[in-house]
């Protein structure tokens, strides 16, 4: 279906188009009506975050997850869960998909693929495909001891081993594990690693 639009400026917004069929006009007038309310009822410190997001879907997520007056918790829950999984990906440099995986280590696509599958590599599932946290590695292999510490943690699913690395642990007297494993520290990591299958997060 054609969708009629012309362009126009809004301020703060670039250009963007104007809808002009009914149905169209219709749709955005609800959507308009819900966000006007949301926003209303944010916090000065909540409008900040959510326009300190990186995109608009992002900005869109964060002033839903942030409305007190949301009409369905579990529904606002699972946004605050897409939020901290998009969080997860974009710390300490963010990911890279597996072209890239490869180029870095030398190796092919379909091998990082199979690295990944075997649990040497931290590989996350999301709606584009497989994407790889770029902290795993330095110097173009691993960090020292990443694939022992995956390898005791491979009951958990990927978003669980990310969290492990980047939360502060206090099996690491509050260090984070992928800190830990940068300073060589692999021991210390491997035994938090340990806690961690059979307590959950420490």
């Amino acid at each position: 279906m054609a969708i009629n639009a012309q362009r126009k400026t809004v301020d703060g917004a670039g250009d963007v188009e104007v809808l002009s069929t009914p149905a169209e006009k219709a749709l955005m007038a609800r959507i308009t009506r819900f966000f006007v309310e949301a926003i209303k009822e944010l916090s000065r410190e909540d409008k900040t975050a959510a326009l300190q997001a990186r995109d608009d879907i992002l900005v869109v997520i964060e002033t839903v997850a942030r409305r007190p007056a949301e009409a369905s918790p579990k529904y606002a829950a699972k946004l605050r869960g897409a939020l901290q999984k998009q969080r997860l990906l974009e710390t300490e440099g963010g990911v890279i998909g597996p072209t890239e995986v490869g180029k870095l280590l030398g190796i092919s696509r379909q091998a990082v693929g199979q690295r990944r599958s075997t649990g040497k590599l931290l590989g996350v599932s999301i709606a584009g495909g497989f994407v790889y946290p770029i902290w795993q590695f330095t110097d173009g292999e691993n960090v020292e001891g990443f694939e022992e510490v995956l390898a005791a943690l491979a009951e958990h699913d990927a978003w669980m081993k990310l969290v492990f690395f980047l939360n502060h642990n206090q099996a690491l007297g509050g260090q984070r594990p992928l800190d830990e494993l940068r300073r060589g520290r692999v021991e210390p990591v491997l035994r938090a690693a340990r806690l961690y299958l059979q307590h959950g997060a420490a």
